[in-house]
């Protein structure tokens, strides 16, 4: 059996990243692999961790500053004696900082390692060093692998993130979910979740609200997340202010994020820039349809009027355009949501993200044993 070490050092945020390793987590399999998990100080993270039965260590794997390089070093040293003690055969690093880290490591220590890397921003030049140090990159898109142009293509794979589709289903009867909810029949219900920061683009996805309430007056938006305070506030202050509150609504994240799918009628991302976004294929596994903006993974995702809406960043009305076309048709509406729900059976299942995932394991094994 092989220990594989998986490290992630998001401390703030329990996103997409940790979500998809979550349900990798989940998938692999236990007669291969024996995985181990490194987190930083994310207490959410590390109680979901250990629902999976799985070893989950917690160790501060803080932002790297020359002031303070002891705490550096400190890092480095216990994650170099965690791997020679539980015998690691692959480091997975979730994301750059912890990458980072690993790269150091595996300078004392000759071991596989791959990097998973979910967003398309590049970091310049600590690119190049890093990916010098991985074994195999692992890029969630097509277009986040731009990001490493410059790699050969047998040191890079395109995985594509996986979504369980047996929770995230259709809905069986719509008007049930959402009288059970409180909500009425003729309540249209608008739906987005994801982190609520700046890149998300919420403000023009609120502004466009103001369009479809003047033809569906009792239409809702629901947006499902957390982030930074602040930020939250801002949003909530420019629903007062745009005259929404009765119509927008800010809820947390729930534990049973699947059930939230099952009152949506239209699925939204307004998202300014994406890697490759797992809420989009979610509400697409749940027979939705759905309206994205044109920008990275989601391009690849979305086959525009055929599974959902294709529509320019930054533009409210585009927003509500599509969406009140799709409110309007609902023949439109549930074969676009069909379409989707295809598409992510055959080409985005946690089921097909894990087999690849533990090929590339073998692969990088095999590399050391040359």
């Amino acid at each position: 059996m092989r220990n594989i070490l998986y490290v992630d050092s998001e401390s703030e945020i329990f996103g997409g990243g940790q979500i998809s390793l979550l349900e990798l987590l989940k998938e692999l399999d236990r007669t291969k692999y024996f995985p181990h998990v490194i987190i930083s100080e994310s207490k959410i993270f590390r109680e979901k961790i250990a629902q999976l039965s799985i070893q989950c260590k917690v160790l501060p794997i803080p932002r790297i500053n020359i002031l303070q390089i002891y705490k550096f070093i400190s890092t480095i040293w216990n994650l170099y004696k965690f791997i020679k003690k539980e015998n690691i055969a692959v480091i997975h690093a979730n994301n750059s900082r912890s990458m980072i880290y690993i790269a150091f490591v595996g300078l004392f220590i000759p071991i596989p390692i791959v990097w998973h890397v979910r967003v398309p921003i590049s970091d310049g030049f600590l690119d190049r060093i890093l990916a010098a140090r991985a074994t195999i990159v692992i890029t969630v898109s097509k277009s986040v692998k731009e990001r490493f142009r410059w790699i050969k293509n047998d040191k890079i794979r395109v995985v594509y993130n996986g979504v369980n589709t047996e929770r995230f289903c259709p809905r069986k009867n719509l008007k049930e979910n959402k009288h059970n909810q409180g909500i009425t029949g003729e309540d249209r219900i608008i739906g987005t979740v994801g982190r609520l920061s700046p890149e998300k683009g919420l403000e023009y996805l609120i502004s466009g609200m103001s369009d479809i309430v003047k033809v569906f007056p009792k239409a809702k938006l629901l947006i499902v997340g957390s982030g930074k305070e602040a930020y939250r506030n801002a949003l909530e202050d420019k629903i007062k202010r745009e005259g929404l509150s009765s119509n927008i609504f800010i809820m947390d994240f729930l534990d049973d994020i699947h059930e939230v799918f099952q009152i949506f009628d239209v699925y939204c991302l307004s998202s300014l820039t994406e890697g490759f976004n797992r809420t989009l294929l979610e509400a697409m596994s749940a027979g939705l349809p759905v309206i994205a903006t044109a920008v990275g993974g989601n391009r690849e995702i979305v086959v525009d009027s055929v599974n959902g809406i294709l529509v320019q960043a930054c533009d409210s009305h585009a927003l509500s355009t599509a969406t009140i076309g799709l409110l309007e048709d609902k023949n439109k509406s549930v074969k676009m949501g069909q379409a989707g729900r295809k598409i992510v059976f055959e080409k985005y299942s946690i089921y097909k993200n894990t087999q690849l995932t533990q090929s590339i394991y073998e692969e990088v094994i095999a590399k050391k044993c040359i």
